[in-house]
């Protein structure tokens, strides 16, 4: 609109030329126009409205013609414009995700452009969709969890409970698999939210239960062949053990992190040997355990390539103490001080199930990230295969300082891996932590925001981590729902070309409803058609859905 201003305003003052005496008017309409738009913060969009009449019998196709024109008249600004009959190409361009544009449009002024897209343009996209949701106004937006103008990958799904979070998790799991061949999920999570998925997908997933009982896991494990661990294997170990034994705010952090930092890489150096293979010396590692660490603790004489002063001694001493009780015979111990056991199926979905970690809430956190951990050394196995690992309830483990730093690294080895970090969650204070260097920040480094209702207390951390506009930030709090109909969220994306985003009304279809409810009675009833439908539960989804 400010260029057709200055192209006009350029004709008028031009004294060299003739000009239509219209091209003053235009000039003033247009001036006055833009400072309406720029006084109230309205926006003005282009556009295009096709009607398309297809039909054999030309008579009643020319009524039908007449009786368009006749009616479409009366729509302010007249948007429609009448195209030759069977005329295919105009109707083709204005398909959905079509990549094309109609060559027509007029400019109509939206009162209520901040409700309709919170951001500060329409909303753009390619053909390549992962999912497709409903505006409030039954228009479509796409979710691209792929698109090349993300930063990376990486999702928060975060509301309150029983927003809507597990439901949109399903959607996007089954939308994507639909589409993509190479894909893996991995879910760690906690009941039988995604129960009625992972029957579905038949062969195609599993679930395994968390349970100490059964299994157990062994942070300390590398990867087949592997004669050392590097850096980030070091740092990983460091920080789950910190989890272990660290209180929030715990004395003298800083050298008993230097101490702890030394015994695990000299448990490390201590399992590797030389062994003689062939006639060949070679290095092997043996395995190690945390008992082994525990042990280093109480033997090591050195630190950081220096003599042990007295405090770092007692500091070794002391967390030897604390890491006793994560070793042996101990409930814990028996879960994170053997070999691994649990199964890692090379599936497509992949659902660990937390709830029997339930009884032991230290084990689960500390159990959530060796499993994210293990998963991600799997990945690079076969970098072809884009990977999602999605994290449920991951606030708790970002509340502790060594958690934050576990996720904080894991976001960095999904990448690296051709995978992907989702964190579901109930709110986002626990992902910002200040340091000694400043404010740090586990959402810099998500493109990707589902956003339920949520307190009005996380607005200054959406506005300034998310970088959402205040338009974005009332329709987050305008957000409704509605009982067995639809749920609306707010999806706001962090591309390299700028945020942007769009209100979402996710509206499930009947099989949808059936499918992903947790509703106590759609449970009962969905358990109760898959046992009449002998086990099958699409048959069972199918049938309710079209009985309800």
């Amino acid at each position: 609109l400010k260029d057709q201003e200055r192209t006009y305003r350029g004709v008028v003052q031009s004294a060299v030329q003739l000009f239509d005496s219209n091209a003053k008017v235009a000039s003033e309409e247009l001036q006055a126009f833009n400072e309406t738009i720029t006084r109230s913060g309205e926006h003005a969009y282009t556009v295009a409205a096709q009607i398309h009449l297809v039909g054999q019998d030309e008579v009643q196709l020319a009524e039908r013609v007449s009786e368009a024109i006749s009616r479409t008249s009366a729509v302010p600004g007249s948007p429609f414009k009448l195209c030759a009959y069977n005329t295919w190409t105009p109707f083709l361009n204005a398909l959905p995700f079509s990549g094309l544009r109609l060559d027509s449009g007029v400019l109509l002024r939206d009162g209520n452009a901040a409700a309709f897209f919170p951001s500060e343009g329409p909303l753009e996209h390619s053909m390549q969709a992962t999912s497709v949701f409903q505006s409030a106004w039954r228009t479509l937006i796409p979710v691209e969890l792929d698109d090349r103008d993300l930063r990376n990958r990486n999702t928060l799904i975060v509301g309150e409970s029983g927003g809507g979070k597990s439901v949109s998790m399903q959607i996007l799991v089954s939308d994507e698999l639909a589409k993509h061949e190479r894909i893996h999920y991995t879910i760690i999570e906690k009941g039988e939210s995604y129960s009625s998925l992972i029957a579905a997908l038949s062969d195609d997933a599993v679930r395994i239960p968390l349970d100490p009982s059964r299994f157990s896991l062994n942070p300390l494990e590398l990867p087949e062949g592997a004669t050392g661990a590097g850096a980030e294997k070091l740092a990983y170990v460091v920080n789950l053990i910190k989890c272990m034994v660290f209180e929030r705010d715990e004395p003298n952090a800083a050298i008993k992190s230097a101490v702890l930092g030394a015994a695990v890489e000299q448990t490390y150096r201590r399992k590797t040997v030389n062994r003689l293979e062939a006639g060949q010396t070679k290095l092997v590692f043996k395995g190690a355990r945390l008992s082994d660490v525990c042990e280093t603790l109480q033997l090591m004489d050195e630190v950081n390539g220096g003599a042990m002063p007295g405090l770092a001694r007692a500091v070794a001493d002391e967390l030897a103490l604390k890491l006793t009780d994560w070793t042996g015979d101990s409930a814990k111990g028996r879960f994170f001080d053997r070999e691994t056991t649990l199964p890692f199926a090379e599936r497509k979905v992949v659902l660990y199930d937390t709830s029997p970690l339930e009884g032991f809430k230290d084990m689960k956190t500390v159990a959530v990230m060796v499993m994210a951990q293990l998963i991600t050394e799997r990945w690079r196995d076969d970098p072809g295969i884009v990977k999602r690992v999605a994290v449920d309830e991951a606030h708790d483990i970002a509340k502790l300082p060594a958690g934050f730093d576990f996720l904080d690294d894991h976001q960095r080895r999904c990448r690296a891996a051709n995978g992907a970090q989702i964190l579901i969650s109930q709110t986002l204070s626990e992902f910002i932590r200040q340091t000694d260097q400043g404010e740090k920040s586990l959402l810099e480094n998500i493109s990707v925001f589902v956003v339920y209702p949520i307190s009005k207390r996380e607005n200054a951390i959406l506005e300034s981590h998310a970088q959402m506009t205040a338009g974005a930030l009332e329709a987050v709090h305008d957000l409704c729902s509605k009982a067995g109909e639809f749920s609306e969220a707010l999806l706001w994306f962090k591309k390299r070309s700028g945020a942007t985003g769009a209100r979402v009304r996710v509206r499930l279809s009947a099989a949808d409803r059936w499918m992903f409810s947790s509703d106590a009675y759609d449970k009962e009833r969905r358990a109760r058609a898959v046992e009449q439908a002998g086990g099958d539960v699409l048959e069972a989804v199918t049938k309710l859905a079209s009985t309800n």
